[in-house]
């Protein structure tokens, strides 16, 4: 089921193993995926592009996985969470290798 809440941002819950729901804002290219364990991350800097191929996948999950997680900088937005984010130590990854 996908319904827009705005001009630029697409919302789309799905039947997923794992993920839940995802929001696409494409003016600051930030996807954000809600878990079923609740747990809400943004991904940063996701290229409409990719957000495209994702939506059109049939298997969301296992292509989130393999093409988004761990290739873009995140933050955890978890509602009621204080936990840092891991984003910073992702980014330091990211320039190691």
């Amino acid at each position: 089921m996908k319904k827009r809440s705005s001009q630029n941002q697409k919302t789309n819950a799905m039947p997923s193993a794992v993920i839940a729901h995802y929001d696409y804002n494409a003016p600051t290219e930030t996807l954000t995926i809600r878990y079923h364990s609740g747990k809400v991350y943004n991904y940063l800097n996701v290229p409409a592009k990719v957000f495209s191929q994702m939506r059109s996948t049939i298997v969301k999950g296992i292509w989130f996985n393999r093409h988004i997680k761990g290739k873009y900088p995140f933050e955890d937005v978890t509602p009621g969470w204080d936990k840092p984010s891991c984003s910073a130590r992702h980014e330091a990854l990211v320039r190691i290798i």
